[in-house]
């Protein structure tokens, strides 16, 4: 921590596999197959191979992919074509997971990041104590000093993003007669696969939701409820 002194945090056993990609990755739909979009990359180490798409929706073939802005989206591919030494043709892709919907509609230059999400790759954050605060690391072989010149030095902030709530889904408006009735569908990241279920369970302590109102970009009111569902009642919106 800063000012603090280097203690072990953890040992990897195992070396990721990290590349870039090789051309422009373009936006592509979120919530089914992306069959149009093609990822071509080159990996440090490892290989990719097909699977099936029942593989590919329980979370093979995950990989990351972090644009110039540190911003990461989570992809995963059914199809894997080696085309090269270690360079990979990816297409059948899942766009968007884990709750990076918003960064699948952005277009990506080639030489972005790549880490493949396999068993190698492991949190460095421990505890909720960490979140929002920056740590230094010195990473290197785990038989030498943290002082040794084979060590890197790298600082990381913790982030929250995987603790956060999945936005919610097929939001609706409707107008009546006491105002614009919307509702939505909630989504959860704790036990959601199941095909079964009336509703997906909350995986939250508590329900809470705010809608904001816009005009020309301002936001000129908020409503709070605790349910799928809000009011925008005609007297607030002719007040607005």
């Amino acid at each position: 921590p800063p000012g603090g002194a280097f203690v072990l945090h953890r040992l990897l056993d195992v070396p990721a596999s990290v590349g870039r990609t090789l051309g422009v990755f373009s936006p592509g739909p979120v919530w089914r197959w992306d069959r149009d979009s093609i990822l071509d990359v080159e990996l440090s180490s490892g290989s990719l191979a097909a699977v099936s798409e029942d593989a590919a929706l329980s979370g093979a073939n995950l990989l990351a992919i972090r644009g110039a802005d540190g911003a990461v989206e989570i992809v995963s591919a059914s199809n894997a074509v080696l085309t090269g030494e270690r360079r990979f043709r990816l297409s059948g892709l899942l766009r968007g997971l884990g709750g990076t919907e918003h960064l699948a509609a952005r277009t990506l230059p080639a030489g972005a990041d790549v880490v493949v999400l396999d068993g190698a790759v492991v949190p460095l954050a421990t505890s909720l104590a960490e979140i929002g605060q920056t740590w230094t690391y010195r990473i290197g072989p785990a038989d030498r000093d943290v002082a040794d010149p084979f060590f890197v030095s790298v600082s990381a902030t913790t982030g929250s993003t995987a603790l956060l709530p999945l936005a919610p889904a097929q939001a609706r408006a409707r107008r009546e007669t006491a105002g614009i009735a919307l509702r939505w569908i909630r989504r959860t990241r704790i036990e959601g696969d199941g095909w079964g279920l009336v509703e997906v369970p909350l995986g939250e302590d508590s329900e809470a939701y705010e809608v904001d109102v816009l005009a020309g970009g301002t936001i000129v009111r908020t409503l709070s409820v605790t349910e799928p569902a809000a009011l925008y009642s005609t007297a607030a919106e002719l007040a607005d």
